[in-house]
């Protein structure tokens, strides 16, 4: 019975995986899998600014990176308009250090995950993030 409690007392969080590569998207939401209090819902990336926008917002975005001719990704940045407060991911290949350096601050990113994806970065990222979700 207290094992039922405490599982009870987790706070399940949406998080909004927006990747359009599928077998890349799959590969994340498995591995969302292993936090009991997160849960992956795949999602269309032209849907997800009318879902952050909407009164349920998730706790963290996963997007695939796209740099625009600003420099920056202009979804993300659409995101970051739309809510501060939610986590933003981004799956990059892996351009200069100092070009993801620059990206991660100027777009608030929480984390950005190289490609091609290492399965135990993935983890380590993934976990980071749940560590950062707000507690219930």
């Amino acid at each position: 019975m207290a094992e039922r409690n405490s599982a009870e007392s987790y706070s399940m969080h949406n998080i909004l995986v927006g990747i359009e590569e599928p077998s890349l998207r799959d590969q994340v939401r498995t591995a969302l899998k292993i936090f009991p209090s997160v849960r992956g819902v795949p999602v269309q990336r032209d849907r997800l600014l009318d879902l952050i926008s909407d009164g349920g917002v998730p706790a963290a975005v996963i997007v695939d990176y796209r740099r625009g001719r600003s420099g920056t990704d202009p979804f993300i940045e659409a995101i970051r308009t739309a809510n501060r407060d939610v986590h933003v991911l981004a799956c990059a290949d892996r351009p200069e250090r100092n070009l993801f350096n620059k990206a991660k601050v100027d777009l608030d990113i929480f984390s950005l995950i190289p490609l091609p994806l290492d399965p135990f970065d993935l983890l380590r990222r993934l976990h980071r993030l749940v560590e950062a979700l707000p507690a219930a």
